[in-house]
């Protein structure tokens, strides 16, 4: 925990290894102090099919980040600024194209709710 999740259509543009984006935005979402990059985990998910309002040819990046209950509204939103910075800075690299939306979201995962597994 924290998970960031990056959801995009395939349609943006986005190249098929993230891997540099992560390691750019956890190193950022850590320097906070707010998280620690030993605890961050990132992936992404591709949608081949995607409607964005009445348009099949508009695409979309979307990115959640996960964090347990317990930081102030102010911290999350410290996450969140950082979180669209490094997505802004890395829209430029990528060079994406008819993308109508990036969005950025925090939310909570209760800590009472949330399990933690390890193997034996």
């Amino acid at each position: 925990m924290p998970h960031t999740v990056s959801e995009h259509s395939k349609s943006a543009g986005l190249p098929s290894d993230l891997k540099p984006f992560f390691i750019d935005l956890h190193r950022q979402l850590a320097a906070t102090g707010i998280v620690e990059l030993p605890r961050l985990k990132g992936r992404s998910v591709r949608h081949e099919d995607v409607v964005v309002a009445d348009s099949t040819d508009l695409a979309f990046i979307f990115l959640q980040l996960a964090v347990l209950s317990g930081r102030s509204l102010e911290q999350r939103q410290q996450l969140s600024e950082v979180s669209a910075g490094v997505l802004k800075k890395w829209a430029g690299v990528w060079k994406l194209k008819n993308v109508a939306s990036i969005t950025v979201e925090v939310r909570e995962i209760e800590n009472e709710t949330h399990q933690r597994v390890t193997l034996d």
